[in-house]
């Protein structure tokens, strides 16, 4: 303060001007840099986990964690939290339609796992792998679809976790008109769903049985349709999704 480089208000140190800011940071070591970057991140993390609505601190607290970079992990259990603080940072971005700073998130949030993680982490690093494919589908980058499908088409437990990233990588194939692909991988994922698909040999039937479906629904009433209960058979809307 007294040599003019900082200044003291309401209590409060900041520099003069954000050259002086920014000097003083160019002098430090890369190392050094990290390790900073680390200890402020993880201050404002331990804030964030207990004030769970407070996006803006939690967006500052992760992005710092991230400058320091997955090297700072001291075990397991701290990369996990690391992990887990990204995902929720990328769904909050997801939530304001931020595809790009999700993804950013979600792709920190994995180099944070271990070399085991899809072992002893199997449910966070599936809804990171998900989340990603979304992100990456939302912004056009199919090839980085493909990299992150990879990996949960290669370590998910079920089929049924597969099947996020199977029908963003149909819809990316319908957006590059590889149509007949698209349909192919659908009648496949929707057979798998115990869904066997009717093929009509002609036009003419298959415009009969649309006519068909439109007169059963007709014998319904408008209201009674719509106060129908929502599906909740998540293999059923999934199926829904491929049709």
């Amino acid at each position: 303060v007294a040599d003019g480089f900082l200044d003291k208000l309401n209590g409060k140190y900041q520099f003069c001007h954000d050259r002086v800011q920014e000097t003083a940071y160019k002098m430090l070591s890369m190392e050094d840099r990290a390790s900073r970057h680390s200890r402020y991140g993880l201050a404002l993390c331990r804030y964030t986990l207990k004030n769970i609505n407070d996006d803006a601190m939690l967006f500052t607290a992760v992005d710092q964690v991230n400058r320091g970079g997955p090297h700072i992990v001291s075990g397991s259990d701290h990369g996990s939290l690391l992990a887990y603080l990204n995902l929720r940072a990328g769904k909050k971005a997801m939530d304001m339609s931020d595809f790009a700073s999700a993804l950013a998130f979600f792709d920190h949030g994995i180099l944070f796992l271990d070399e085991n993680h899809w072992h002893d982490n199997y449910n966070l690093s599936l809804e990171l792998f998900d989340n990603a494919v979304k992100c990456t589908y939302a912004i056009g980058d199919h090839q980085r679809l493909n990299k992150f499908s990879e990996q949960v088409l290669s370590f998910a437990r079920s089929f049924n976790d597969k099947l996020t990233v199977i029908y963003h990588a149909v819809s990316a194939l319908c957006d590059a008109s590889s149509l007949d692909e698209a349909i192919e991988k659908g009648v496949w994922v929707l057979s798998m769903l115990g869904e066997d698909l009717f093929q009509p040999s002609s036009r003419s039937e298959t415009l009969a049985l649309i006519e068909k479906t439109r007169c059963l629904v007709q014998g319904y009433p408008e209201d009674l349709l719509l106060n129908y209960n929502l599906m909740t058979d998540s293999s059923k809307i999934m199926a829904m999704k491929f049709l």
